[in-house]
């Protein structure tokens, strides 16, 4: 491709714009893609000061060759087949404060285990090490479709968020009963929940579960 660009005097980023699918995109197997940041992606390496100096750079170091390149590519995430596409997720806050989170979904190889345990911890203020991963049998692990498709991150996360947020949702609507303000304006941040504002009040989650036990059911 660059050495197309150059027989025809094009910018090998220009190439790689008129190239580039945006959204919504139909794929040639009718699968719509509804969004995309290919463009934005390339354009914004383009404005690095790699890029636009590196012609001003040395190319060569006694045998040791230097230079720049730039590549994109589209791939289809989220992929979906007839039948069977759905993810779910169980959140359940512990006691202690800890979060077990089931899902069908599996890691092979790719680290999905660590997204999605990410999505979880940002959603509810934790850190990662207080979200574990339970994988228990199919009578209580909710049922998945498969790691394939780059469908995981995409289609399991969305359901780890949901159901993390549910149980955000209702611990906040408890402690605005009893800290007798909005539900909008609680916190959940660096493993601790407190109103908006000053910090007056502030309560370590697992000190504020232990001292108001709750039943927080699965999604």
């Amino acid at each position: 491709m660059e050495m197309m660009a150059e027989e025809l005097g094009l910018d090998p980023v220009e190439v790689r714009l008129r190239n580039a699918i945006t959204a919504p995109h139909e794929t040639i197997n009718k699968v719509t893609v509804q969004s995309c940041g290919l463009r934005e992606g390339i354009e914004l390496l383009a404005d690095t000061p790699n890029w636009r100096e590196r012609d001003s750079k040395k190319r060569m170091d006694g045998p040791v060759s230097h230079g720049v390149g730039i590549s994109a590519t589209s791939y289809l995430s989220g992929a979906r087949q007839r039948g069977h596409q759905s993810c779910g997720a169980i959140v359940r806050l512990c006691e202690d404060g800890t979060v077990d989170y089931l899902t069908g979904a599996t890691d092979c190889g790719q680290g999905s285990d660590t997204v999605l345990v990410q999505i979880i911890a940002e959603e509810l203020g934790l850190r990662i090490e207080d979200v574990e991963i339970k994988r228990v049998d199919t009578a209580v692990t909710p049922c998945d479709a498969g790691s394939y498709g780059s469908r995981v991150t995409v289609l399991a996360g969305e359901a780890a968020q949901k159901a993390a947020r549910d149980v955000k949702e209702q611990l906040a609507k408890f402690a605005a009963e009893k800290w007798e303000a909005d539900p909008n304006d609680i916190v959940f941040r660096n493993g601790q929940v407190y109103v908006k504002g000053p910090r007056i009040g502030r309560c370590l989650l697992k000190i504020w579960l232990r001292a108001h036990p709750i039943q927080v059911p699965a999604p």
